[in-house]
Protein backbone atom coordinates (compact mmCIF):
# COMPACT_ATOMS: atom_id res chain seq x y z
CA UNK A 1 0.00 0.00 0.00
CA UNK A 2 1.07 3.46 -0.10
CA UNK A 3 1.51 6.05 2.18
CA UNK A 4 -1.46 7.99 2.92
CA UNK A 5 -3.32 6.87 -0.64
CA UNK A 6 -7.21 5.65 -0.45
CA UNK A 7 -7.56 2.52 -1.91
CA UNK A 8 -9.47 3.91 -4.78
CA UNK A 9 -6.82 5.78 -5.91
CA UNK A 10 -4.40 2.96 -5.94
CA UNK A 11 -7.05 1.00 -8.21
CA UNK A 12 -7.02 3.87 -10.57
CA UNK A 13 -3.39 3.86 -10.70
CA UNK A 14 -3.40 0.24 -11.77
CA UNK A 15 -6.43 0.52 -14.36
CA UNK A 16 -4.67 3.45 -15.98
CA UNK A 17 -0.97 1.81 -16.07
CA UNK A 18 -2.74 -0.99 -17.54
CA UNK A 19 -4.51 1.06 -20.31
CA UNK A 20 -1.45 2.95 -20.86
CA UNK A 21 0.24 -0.21 -21.43
CA UNK A 22 -2.14 -1.74 -23.80
CA UNK A 23 -2.75 1.60 -25.77
CA UNK A 24 1.26 1.79 -25.96
CA UNK A 25 1.99 -1.74 -27.10
CA UNK A 26 -0.95 -1.90 -29.81
CA UNK A 27 0.61 1.59 -30.97
CA UNK A 28 4.00 -0.12 -31.22
CA UNK A 29 2.95 -2.49 -33.29
CA UNK A 30 1.06 -0.86 -35.72
CA UNK A 31 3.84 0.95 -36.52
CA UNK A 32 6.06 -1.84 -36.58
CA UNK A 33 3.81 -3.80 -38.96
CA UNK A 34 4.67 -2.49 -42.49
CA UNK A 35 8.64 -3.46 -41.28
CA UNK A 36 7.44 -6.59 -40.54
CA UNK A 37 5.05 -7.60 -43.29
CA UNK A 38 7.60 -6.95 -45.71
CA UNK A 39 9.77 -8.45 -44.35
CA UNK A 40 7.95 -11.96 -44.06
CA UNK A 41 6.48 -11.25 -47.85
CA UNK A 42 10.21 -11.33 -48.83
CA UNK A 43 11.00 -14.19 -47.16
CA UNK A 44 7.89 -15.67 -48.51
CA UNK A 45 8.91 -14.48 -52.21
CA UNK A 46 11.75 -15.70 -52.25
CA UNK A 47 11.28 -19.48 -50.57
CA UNK A 48 7.84 -20.31 -51.68
CA UNK A 49 7.18 -17.31 -54.56
CA UNK A 50 4.37 -16.29 -52.32
CA UNK A 51 4.23 -12.79 -53.46
CA UNK A 52 2.26 -10.24 -51.27
CA UNK A 53 0.45 -12.78 -48.59
CA UNK A 54 0.30 -10.19 -46.37
CA UNK A 55 -1.35 -7.36 -46.31
CA UNK A 56 -3.63 -5.50 -44.00
CA UNK A 57 -5.55 -2.15 -45.70
CA UNK A 58 -4.64 0.71 -43.14
CA UNK A 59 -5.17 3.52 -45.05
CA UNK A 60 -9.17 2.60 -45.57
CA UNK A 61 -11.53 -0.58 -44.39
CA UNK A 62 -14.91 -1.32 -45.31
CA UNK A 63 -14.65 2.61 -46.82
CA UNK A 64 -13.96 3.83 -43.69
CA UNK A 65 -9.88 5.78 -43.65
CA UNK A 66 -7.79 4.69 -40.85
CA UNK A 67 -10.66 2.15 -39.48
CA UNK A 68 -8.80 -0.47 -38.46
CA UNK A 69 -6.14 1.09 -37.04
CA UNK A 70 -8.76 3.33 -34.36
CA UNK A 71 -10.44 0.00 -33.82
CA UNK A 72 -7.37 -2.25 -33.18
CA UNK A 73 -6.85 0.89 -30.39
CA UNK A 74 -10.16 1.04 -29.02
CA UNK A 75 -10.21 -2.76 -28.60
CA UNK A 76 -6.82 -2.48 -27.01
CA UNK A 77 -8.46 -0.02 -24.29
CA UNK A 78 -11.45 -1.94 -23.74
CA UNK A 79 -9.85 -5.43 -23.36
CA UNK A 80 -6.98 -3.20 -20.90
CA UNK A 81 -9.61 -1.75 -19.09
CA UNK A 82 -12.07 -4.20 -18.39
CA UNK A 83 -9.21 -7.06 -17.40
CA UNK A 84 -8.12 -4.68 -14.74
CA UNK A 85 -11.01 -3.87 -13.38
CA UNK A 86 -12.46 -8.00 -13.04
CA UNK A 87 -9.23 -8.60 -11.80
CA UNK A 88 -9.26 -5.58 -8.77
CA UNK A 89 -13.08 -6.36 -8.39
CA UNK A 90 -11.88 -10.03 -7.33
CA UNK A 91 -8.70 -8.93 -5.36
CA UNK A 92 -10.98 -6.33 -3.31
CA UNK A 93 -13.02 -9.57 -2.48
CA UNK A 94 -10.41 -11.35 -0.74
CA UNK A 95 -9.51 -10.86 3.02
CA UNK A 96 -6.58 -9.40 2.90
CA UNK A 97 -4.65 -12.21 5.24
CA UNK A 98 -5.78 -14.74 2.80
CA UNK A 99 -4.17 -11.75 0.08
CA UNK A 100 -1.01 -11.83 1.58
CA UNK A 101 -1.09 -15.84 2.71
CA UNK A 102 2.16 -17.12 1.15
CA UNK A 103 1.55 -20.58 -0.05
Amino acid sequence: MALGARKQTIRNVYVKESVLIGLLSSLSALIAYPFVAKGINLYLANRFSLVGLIDVPYGAFLGYPLLLPLALLFFAWLSSYVSTRVALSVLRRLPLAVGLRDE
